[in-house]
């Protein structure tokens, strides 16, 4: 489906945005009558996703109306655009114009996203693709905000982009094909891409993730991405840390029951990091960004690592393994300790479905956020608000340190107590921090849906890919 910014006039169906607060069409006259006739035989009332058509069947023409409920918020843009794509495509439009020049920049771009986001399908492993209608949505706006319109348009592209990385399954999306499927798209988005394979992790001491990777036949990748988009300041680097496990069996430490079916979404905080390199990419943002993946399988064999195993790391701290399924901070340490020594970030923020408990606090429809910098929270919840993203801040407590460390080596994997493992695991992450400002998002619930949300199906949902973009700008201005 393409994604068109220009005059409307010549389509025949076209969608006007209506809040239940002011029920009224002002900036598009033309669409008055039919509002009126849409509020008395359709009960058309403005509510939030709701959608009225009123047909002229001489000349083939419709005016669609979009309730945004009481107030024209960003996210209700969003809500509505969803709806309104689901009924297009229901009713078999083909072309479809939004009647969207009284919106201002925040406005444009959210209908942009939403309209690319909305209609996303992974369809690759059907033998009989599904039929979509609609092939061509142009959005009418004012010639100074068409790159806010773009911006949305590449916005919703690039957050596909990481939904496809994580609904690829795992006999497929091996941690060597990811590193592939990153090259090709640094080549087409325009970031720079290099690729550690095993002997370079080897030699490079990044343990951690070696061990976790050791059971399994397909040997770890470490996928680095640079867009240095502010060369006058080389010292100002932001990192990107996104963790890349294509598969979790949870090793020794099995997992149980139907987890098994949807563990290829592991590498989901890997996949937003991507998609969020594509998009400050093709955006030309003025600053300079690394993201770094450490993608490998967890997988049981005779050589896969043990509970109770002592493991180095690149940081140079020992861990004592308490659970093979606290993989996911194994892998991201080596991640972190890279990106500060090689990259020289200045720094870092991370994203990993990495605990259970997370999911507890906000569930699918957000992220809890632990870190040691006040002002990278600031940007971080800017951007996500930009994005219409839940985030909360949880703090790091410090008494629960104690319960990482080791009696015969510096660190333990995870506690063995039955709370506060959010809180441990972020803990153990900062211990390789080096003092940098740093976040964790914790995204093990909004990162895998298991069914439909607004302008998102079901599976990898790409969440975070827009609040890490935001973010970015955020820092830019500020700086």
């Amino acid at each position: 489906m393409q994604v068109q910014f220009r005059t409307i006039q010549d389509i025949p169906v076209k969608a006007y945005f209506v809040s239940s607060a002011a029920l009224s069409c002002a900036q598009y006259p033309q669409a008055g009558q039919a509002l009126e006739l849409a509020e008395r035989y359709e009960a058309f009332t403005g509510a939030l996703g709701q959608i009225a058509c009123i047909r002229d069947y001489q000349s083939g023409s419709a005016a669609v109306f979009v309730g945004l409920g009481d107030a024209v918020t960003p996210e209700a843009l969003r809500r509505g655009t969803d709806r309104l794509m689901v009924w297009a495509n229901r009713q078999r439009v083909t072309q479809l114009g939004i009647a969207a020049g009284h919106l201002r920049e925040e406005g444009l771009r959210s209908v942009a996203e939403a309209a690319v986001m909305a209609v996303y399908q992974y369809t690759e492993y059907l033998t009989v693709q599904p039929v979509h209608s609609l092939e061509q949505v142009v959005i009418e706006t004012e010639e100074n905000l068409l790159a806010a319109g773009e911006e949305g348009a590449a916005l919703g592209q690039a957050v596909n982009v990481a939904r496809d990385l994580v609904n690829e399954p795992s006999n497929v999306q091996t941690p060597l094909r990811l590193a592939q499927e990153v090259q090709a798209l640094g080549e087409a988005w325009g970031f720079q891409v290099a690729v550690l394979e095993e002997e370079q992790i080897r030699s490079l001491r990044m343990e951690a993730l070696y061990q976790v990777s050791k059971g399994s036949p397909n040997p770890p990748a470490v996928i680095v991405m640079r867009h240095m988009g502010d060369p006058d300041h080389p010292e100002n680097v932001t990192g990107l840390i996104g963790k890349g496990v294509t598969y979790d069996s949870g090793g020794l430490n099995l997992k149980s029951g139907q987890r098994f079916t949807t563990m290829k979404h592991d590498m989901a905080g890997g996949g937003t990091v991507i998609g969020a390199m594509c998009a400050i990419a093709r955006q030309h943002l003025p600053a300079n960004v690394v993201a770094v993946v450490a993608a490998c399988e967890n997988l049981i064999s005779g050589t896969a690592y043990k509970p109770g195993d002592i493991i180095g790391s690149m940081g140079g701290k020992t861990i004592q393994i308490n659970s093979t399924d606290a993989e996911g901070r194994l892998t991201l340490i080596d991640a972190i300790t890279y990106a500060l020594r090689y990259e020289h970030v200045s720094r870092l923020i991370d994203i990993a479905t990495l605990t259970g408990a997370a999911r507890r606090i906000l569930g699918e429809y957000g992220a809890p956020v632990l870190g040691n910098d006040d002002a990278l929270w600031s940007a971080l919840a800017a951007g996500a608000e930009h994005a219409g993203e839940l985030v909360c801040r949880v703090p790091l407590v410090p008494d629960a340190r104690a319960k990482i460390r080791g009696d015969v080596s510096d660190l333990l994997n995870t506690s063995l107590a039955e709370t506060g493992g959010m809180v441990t695991a972020a803990l153990f992450i900062e211990e390789f921090v080096e003092g940098t400002p740093w976040m964790h998002i914790d995204a093990a619930g909004p990162l895998w849906l298991d069914h439909d949300m607004p302008y998102t199906p079901k599976g990898g949902s790409g969440w975070g890919v827009r609040a890490l973009y935001h973010m970015v700008k955020v820092l830019c201005a500020k700086a």
